[in-house]
């Protein structure tokens, strides 16, 4: 296995003994066994450990033990701890994608500070085939399928060449020691119920399935890089740029077969979404200076073309949204649906704004808060400047500069992601909910 871990270095030019290189180590079987390839290839390396303090005395037990291999070995270590289950639920994403934010955001700091040219993640062959296996259940384009990269940046995969069989058969060769990670055989996480339930029935059928699926992965990489130039020469040649602003002639895109692939492709480019595919496709046939918000682009129906231009950053600027589909399309919001009151399940949390439908009334208007803005906050009797409650509430100046309110009739219904006004709340008379979501 050194052997090949020396030939798919170079094969892939992954790195040079001329790297400076900040391994990654749990204290599991793939990261010590690519700790010790490092070291027997006498390479400039350090250690990188992540406590994410969800296992107890285990993840202790974990960091203790990487500590007294770098001792041992005498190599430097860089260790950090995570209180990775309250970062979740303050961010509202699950424990493994904070765990891979949180990670991935330290590792990258030490690596600049440290001045160490790559980081060394220990992923396997298993671990891109399960990849693409998890991808392919979600639903993916093609590039979801093309596993994952010996390198890609300064991150580095340096024993992705070998199998998970491969990996345990070197540690018990070379009598290497390393913790076992009890969640690992949880099967309510999805990448365990991949590779504990579905790639065995897999091999079932086909022994080297790891292999076979690999291959494909490779052919689909190819297939990739061919699909990606004729995308790029096609956006070039129909394409216009004037300054920041962009423009596409409405012939050619209706040229385009199939449509929604193509709208995808041209259009992600200013952050427009896959869910917004079928929005620019109506917008095509929509009547002249009809618009569509991404998170930083605007693009407007014009005579004959697709405008395209940057969010202005203006505090005067006004939306009016004359329907909940339009609203629905405004780059602030993720979610607007009409529901019926029974069955509303409200969630604590102020990107959702729960507003009676009957007091609602068109046109809609989202801008910018302004000194003396005020309004009715729920659940208090009185009055409140907006102002105020950005400074009870301890936002930021930069945050407050960002915070946009959304009026209607002349009041504000919602301090959008804060607060939402007493006069719009759901009552028990309440039939029907407008549900928004801030994006």
């Amino acid at each position: 296995m050194t052997e090949q871990f020396e030939k798919y270095r170079k094969e892939n030019r992954i790195f040079t003994h001329k790297n400076s290189i900040l391994v990654a180590v749990s204290g599991g079987i793939d990261s010590i066994v690519m700790l010790d390839l490092f070291k027997r290839g006498e390479y400039n390396i350090a250690v990188a450990h992540c406590n994410f303090q969800l296992r107890g005395d285990e993840s202790d037990g974990d960091e203790k033990f990487v500590e007294n291999i770098c001792k041992r070995e005498d190599i430097k270590l860089f260790k950090t701890k995570f209180k990775t289950a309250e970062y979740a639920s303050k961010k509202g994403i699950s424990i493994q994608m904070a765990a891979r934010d949180l990670r991935f955001g330290w590792l990258a700091e030490i690596r600049k500070s440290e001045n160490h040219d790559l980081v060394a993640i220990g992923h396997n062959l298993n671990d891109s085939v399960e990849t693409m296996l998890i991808n392919l259940t979600r639903g993916t384009g093609i590039n979801g399928l093309t596993g994952m990269s010996p390198r890609s940046g300064y991150i580095i995969r340096p024993i992705l060449f070998a199998t998970r069989l491969m990996i345990q058969d070197y540690a018990a060769d070379n009598n290497l020691q390393y913790r076992e990670d009890s969640s690992n055989i949880q099967t309510k996480y999805t990448r365990n119920k991949i590779r504990h339930s579905v790639i065995p029935v897999l091999e079932q059928i086909n022994p080297s399935v790891i292999y076979s699926i690999d291959e494909t992965s490779d052919f689909l990489k190819s297939a990739y890089i061919i699909y990606k130039q004729s995308i790029e020469t096609k956006i070039k040649e129909i394409i216009e740029y004037r300054g920041d602003i962009a423009s596409v002639e409405i012939s050619e895109l209706k040229k385009l077969e199939p449509v929604e692939t193509w709208i995808f492709e041209i259009f992600k480019h200013w952050n427009f979404g896959r869910q917004q595919i079928g929005d620019i496709i109506q917008l095509i046939g929509a009547s002249t200076g009809k618009q569509l918000f991404s998170n930083s682009h605007i693009v407007t129906k014009d005579r004959s073309k697709m405008i395209i231009s940057p969010l202005a950053d203006n505090d005067n600027i006004v939306f009016t949204f004359e329907s909940a589909d339009e609203l629905r399309q405004y780059r602030l919001i993720k979610q607007c649906e009409i529901i019926k009151a029974d069955q509303l399940v409200i969630k604590n949390d102020p990107d959702f704004a729960y507003l009676d439908a009957d007091r609602i009334n068109y046109p809609l208007i989202i801008r910018k808060w302004q000194e003396g803005d005020y309004f009715h906050p729920l659940g208090m009797m009185g009055k409140k400047k907006v102002s105020d409650l950005l400074i009870d509430m301890k936002i930021p100046l930069p945050e407050k500069e960002n915070i946009y309110i959304l009026e209607i009739e002349g009041k504000i219904a919602w301090v959008i992601g804060l607060r939402i006004d007493d006069r719009f709340k759901v009552t028990k008379s309440t039939s029907k909910v407008i549900l928004l979501q801030k994006r």
